[in-house]
């Protein structure tokens, strides 16, 4: 069997992370300098750090009560729980809101303390806490977040503000599940953009913020190490992370802090997921729920992910100071392998519906007298993904008499690399007999299946021939962005205590961007039989195992004897390199900035205006395989493939104004204005049709699909207005309420046209730009823990967010409806508890339906497309035996939720993933 080749970079990566932890271990920290004495008058939430015998921050000191809170028993005089005080490494929750309470424009925030009360280990998982942010999964995990659920093409994702960079080369969408939560010390989801901030972001931005050494003052080397266990294929995992912070005095009012952290975490997995393409509509079926194929697939997945960062401080002095940030993370998936058994070819048409029973089923009774018979595929694919995401940033800030100096260089890169992709298809075109099946039961979810009436001849390994030889797929996509950034600040006093802060900047973002992909085919030689290569014959999934499988290729059989020399097929080839080559490109996308901005405080009054301006320039080349015709449709393929090139320039003035009303301490309100930007995808504006994108999850039915990019598409240009009111009660404790409207000119929809000839259906379609579309809402969000409560109550808390939105557009020309990816209802809520050494926390997260995929108004057999509503139950139990050893237990995916797709309505599902809930226990050790 091939050897998989192993992330060699990530190895370096994790040794490297190891030998700082343990070298800076070894070296005490300074907690006596005044730095750091100021340091920690300012964390006297007596959630922020664990109580140490003889700490001057001890609960004598009378600390606020608030979220989080845990004070021993012995000075409550009300827990009967051990007096074990665990607080927060780093800033807790309370801290977070506090920021939220100062911000002048909205601003979600989410502490590490609360990250590491819920089992969540990426940062996709994380953000499922965030009022107003839904996620999209896949392969068992929240891999995109959508910011009041617009499309995650609109929003940006920010590691200390700078952009990280999609690794997937069709979108915008940064794919947060290959980053681990614990490189970050908190997350902000910025709803409203200021002009000192990138315009991109029409949903908003998500801000990675670098943990800093300052948030732990008496220094911190942490290791947590857990075993996790996956029952869909009864597999382990296991994960280990380390986190080492260091304060040092340089002598006067010089003070150094480190924080550098990594870790590294395996699993083994599976998914069980049936699939189904309903009958064309256009040709008389003889049942809503006729299906012309069933897809059974059993996935085994392998993956390692690891992350290492690194944050340095010199602070000169309280407005002189330097500093360098790096997060790279990223992981290796090997599906080794996925196996799919596909019954094709199932439709039944009949005038008088003499094949339908009352109870909706539907017996095919001569499969094989049908004018295409039904044949059966045994497919087998092995295949290595590699993922890659790095950001760093080298910068500063001075004081030049009064005048705030800001500096900033950064560097972030995103890779998505295939080493390889074998596939291998055995196919019976020998089915005889009956087939009866119904797709009505539990709408749609697990339909009933017989095929005894084919008397196995569908189960006869003998019958499958390798059909086609064997095929491998490699690709690579690569962004690299370079920037600089540079602002200064000045105050003009009013008078009294009222002051003009007046800021102004530029910006340069220089993007490059490159993709290149091959398709080799290992053509057949002679008739190789299933039964030579026979691996798993009784393979039950789905849940309850109602599904078998049937024979399957063996995956050590059949690449042992494929891919050394054989008389079944012969060596690998690049089948078609014009046809490769058409789909390859290099792209420049260039940004430059300047802005400049004037907030006036006045009393209980803050007012902000200001003005950002974007120019952007792009050049992109590609490679053109195929002749066009008068209308710009591909034809021929041609001999050579000719390289191809094109510009586009335009400029943004996008204006904010902004208000914050005081009215008290714990009570404030916000109305912002602001105009932001999304540009076009690369596949949108790039006019080759080579790009990959489905159009219709149809397959099967003649029908050609072709996607051409418009370089003539402008940017999308979203007015955002907000309202915001925020209450809190008691420290650590929230209750606010946000209208939003988001008024959007050149929205990019897509414009069909079809061909019909004798060999079938010809489908193009492209982009433009639409007037108008809207999307607007509400939000809630509340959490408190209720101190007040006798005894053991008091660690009681509950914390909710839930949002209702809504969006209106044109799809596509004359077609109106609910914009693309935007879900309509996002809620979490969460039940904890803290207090004692013990905290659990059990949560619920709720992301609503939305469109996936527009259907083409010109064909019947290509209907809109939706990802199904998500409902996930996470939990999570801790208890601390002492201040410095905890033990911890979580599960994901409780109630066994399902990823769902469907076409038309509910009732019509095309994929249901199930992954089953997984497990972990683990310990956390503080040095």
């Amino acid at each position: 069997m091939r050897m998989k080749p192993r992330g060699s970079d990530f190895l370096v990566a994790i040794l490297f992370s190891l030998f700082l932890l343990i070298t800076a271990s070894g070296v005490k920290a300074d907690t006596g300098s005044k730095y750091l004495v100021e340091a920690q008058a300012n964390t006297t939430s007596a959630n922020t750090a664990v109580e140490a015998p003889g700490n001057t921050l001890a609960a004598s000191t009378n600390p606020v009560e608030g979220q989080g809170n845990t004070l021993s028993a012995s000075v409550s005089g009300v827990s009967t729980l051990p007096e074990v005080t665990v607080k927060a490494k780093g800033i807790d929750q309370a801290q977070a809101f506090d920021e939220m309470h100062d911000s002048l424009n909205k601003v979600n925030i989410l502490s590490q303390d609360q990250i590491n009360q819920t089992p969540a280990k990426t940062i996709a998982q994380a953000a499922e806490e965030l009022p107003g942010v839904g996620t999209q999964h896949d392969t068992s995990e929240p891999r995109y977040i959508d910011i009041r659920g617009t499309d995650s093409d609109f929003n940006i994702v920010t590691f200390n503000d700078t952009i990280i960079p999609s690794y997937d080369e069709s979108n915008r969408s940064v794919d947060l599940d290959d980053i681990p939560a614990g490189l970050v010390g908190e997350m902000e989801v910025f709803k409203t953009i200021l002009p000192d901030m990138d315009a991109q972001g029409i949903g908003g931005q998500l801000n990675l913020v670098p943990k800093y050494a300052s948030d732990y003052p008496d220094g911190l080397l942490e290791l947590k190490a857990e075993g996790e266990y996956f029952p869909e294929r009864n597999q382990p995992g296991v994960m280990g992370w380390l986190t080492w912070a260091g304060n040092y005095n340089l002598g006067g009012k010089t003070n150094l802090g480190i924080v550098v952290d990594g870790g590294y975490q395996y699993s083994r997995f599976g998914i069980d997921d049936l699939e189904d393409v309903y009958s064309d509509p256009g040709t008389d079926p003889v049942s809503p729920h006729s299906v012309d194929d069933y897809e059974f697939r059993y996935y085994d997945y392998e993956r390692d992910r690891a992350g290492i960062g690194t944050n340095i401080n010199l602070d000169f002095d309280r407005e002189d100071k330097l500093y360098y940030n790096l997060m790279y993370s990223g992981y290796d998936e090997y599906r080794m392998p996925v196996w799919h058994t596909v019954y094709n070819n199932l439709d039944a048409y009949a005038s008088d519906g003499s094949y339908i029973s009352p109870d909706g089923t539907i017996t095919l009774p001569d499969v094989e007298a049908q004018a295409n018979p039904v044949d059966v595929e045994k497919t087998m694919t092995t295949k290595l993904e590699q993922y890659r995401t790095l950001a760093t940033g080298l910068g500063g800030q001075n004081d030049l008499g009064g005048f705030i100096l800001d500096y900033k260089a950064s560097f972030s890169y995103a890779c998505n690399n295939q080493p390889y992709d074998y596939g291998y298809e055995f196919k019976d075109t020998s089915v005889t007999g009956s087939l009866t099946y119904n797709n009505t039961p539990n709408n749609g979810n697990s339909p009933t299946f017989n095929f005894s009436g084919l008397n196995g001849t569908d189960t006869n390994p003998d019958n499958y021939i390798l059909d086609g030889g064997a095929t491998n797929g490699t690709d690579n996509y690569q962004v690299a962005q370079y920037g600089a950034k540079a602002d200064g600040k000045f105050d003009i006093p009013l008078g009294g205590d009222d002051t003009s802060t007046v800021k102004f900047g530029t910006a340069a973002r220089l993007e490059y961007t490159t993709y290149v992909n091959y398709n080799y085919t290992a053509s057949p030689t002679a008739v190789l039989q299933m039964s030579t290569v026979l691996g798993p014959s009784n393979l039950n999934f789905y849940p309850g195992g109602i599904y078998n499988m049937g024979p399957l290729p063996g995956v050590e059989q059949t690449e042992s004897l494929l891919n050394n020399p054989n008389p079944y097929v012969g060596p690998y080839q690049e089948i078609d390199p014009v046809g490769d080559q058409g789909g390859d490109y290099n792209n420049w996308e260039d940004v430059y900035a300047a802005y400049a901005m004037d907030t006036i405080k006045s009393g209980n009054m803050e007012v902000m205006g200001g003005v950002r301006v974007e120019v952007t320039h792009i050049d992109y080349n590609w490679w053109s395989a195929y002749a066009y015709d008068s209308n710009g449709n591909p034809t021929t393929e041609l001999s050579a493939a000719i390289p191809e090139n094109g510009a586009i320039n335009y400029a943004n003035v996008l204006p904010s104004l902004g208000m914050k009303y005081t009215f008290n301490p714990t009570f404030l309100t916000r109305v912002n204005y602001s105009q932001t930007i999304s540009r076009p995808t690369q596949n949108e504006y790039i006019p080759d049709f080579s790009l990959p994108q489905a159009l219709s999850a149809q397959v099967g039915d003649a029908i050609a699909q072709f996607v051409i990019g418009n370089p003539n598409l402008k940017p999308i240009v979203s007015n955002n207005i907000d309202s915001s009111w925020e209450f809190y009660p008691e420290k650590g404790s929230i209750l606010s309420c946000d209208f939003f409207l988001k008024d959007i000119t050149n929205y990019i929809a897509q414009n069909y046209s079809q061909v019909d000839n004798s060999g079938g259906v010809t489908q193009w379609s492209s982009y433009y730009n639409i007037p108008t579309a809207d999307i607007y809402g509400v939000e809630f969000q509340y959490q408190q823990q209720y101190t007040m409560l006798p005894g053991i109550l008091g660690g009681l808390g509950f914390r909710g967010s839930i949002s209702f939105i809504g969006s209106e557009g044109e799809l596509s020309p004359g077609v109106y409806g609910e914009l693309p990816s935007q879900s309509d209802l996002i809620w979490e809520t969460g039940i904890f508890y803290k207090k004692g050494g013990l905290t659990f926390d059990v949560s619920g997260n709720f992301t609503g339906k939305n469109l996936t995929v527009v259907g083409d108004p010109n064909t019947d057999n290509s209907p809109n497309q939706y990802y199904d509503d998500y409902f996930q139950i996470n939990a999570k139990v801790q208890y601390a035996f002492t201040k410095d050893f905890t033990v911890y237990a979580d599960g994901d995916n409780l109630n066994n939720a399902d990823l769902r797709y469907y076409e038309i309505s509910p009732q019509y599902p095309i994929q249901n993933e199930y992954y089953q809930p997984s497990c972990d226990l683990g310990v956390d050790i503080t040095f």
